[in-house]
């Protein structure tokens, strides 16, 4: 996911020409125009809809849902990744939101910034 996340912030500043800065959206509202506005987030509905048409053009008939982008990997870094690469229950936890203090993954995020 990382590898991907940093790909697709690579390309959107280049689009924008800019860096994004800490209060932007890194998946950005987009208008009916099709102006870019990074200062709103996009909304779940254009996010399903989205993801929607990439998988009817990649030719998945699967209807899948944004809940694959929550927050994953935790049960492979629990349970199946290599020794010394696993997670501990603390770590998922935090990974997962399920923590006080659960909006650290925005908080990780603002770190790779």
């Amino acid at each position: 996911m990382l590898t991907h996340f940093l790909r697709w912030r690579t390309f959107l500043e280049k689009y924008l020409g800019a860096p994004l800065s800490p209060a932007d959206s890194v998946f950005p509202h987009l208008a009916v125009n099709g102006v870019i506005r990074t200062t709103r987030a996009m909304s779940y509905e254009s996010l399903q809809a989205l993801l929607a048409r990439f998988c009817t053009g990649a030719g998945i008939q699967t209807r899948y849902t944004t809940h694959s982008f929550r927050r994953g990997g935790a049960q492979y870094r629990f349970m199946f990744a290599p020794i010394g690469t696993r997670w501990s229950l603390n770590m998922i936890r935090w990974w997962g939101g399920w923590a006080v203090g659960e909006h650290v993954c925005a908080e990780f995020l603002h770190m790779l910034m």
